[in-house]
């Protein structure tokens, strides 16, 4: 049984490790009483979205708003499949 907070410490490590250089990083997004990961803009220190982001927008990474295990086994199988690095790639290289 996996908790909120092993969900913002995978969520964490994702970021460090897919997007630490990149315009884009993942969050969770809590609605519907349940969890899910999404990936969404990068914010300057002044709270603006980074130029080329997307911005306040978002892309689903995991299969809508689910139990944080469900959430978590979800991000687990995206990550083994390649899917998150793909993902992380193609925002990265939209331009707007």
């Amino acid at each position: 049984m996996a908790t909120k907070r092993e969900l913002e410490i995978e969520v964490e490590r994702l970021n460090e490790k897919y997007c630490k250089r990149g315009k884009n990083e993942f969050a969770i997004s809590y609605a519907y009483g349940g969890y899910e990961v999404v990936l969404t803009g990068k914010r300057d220190k002044k709270g603006n979205y980074k130029k080329g982001s997307l911005g306040s927008g978002v892309a689903s990474i995991t299969d809508g708003h689910d139990s944080a295990t469900n959430t978590l086994n979800s991000l687990y199988k995206s990550e083994s499949r390649n899917w998150l690095q793909s993902q992380v790639k193609y925002y990265n290289q939209i331009k707007n």
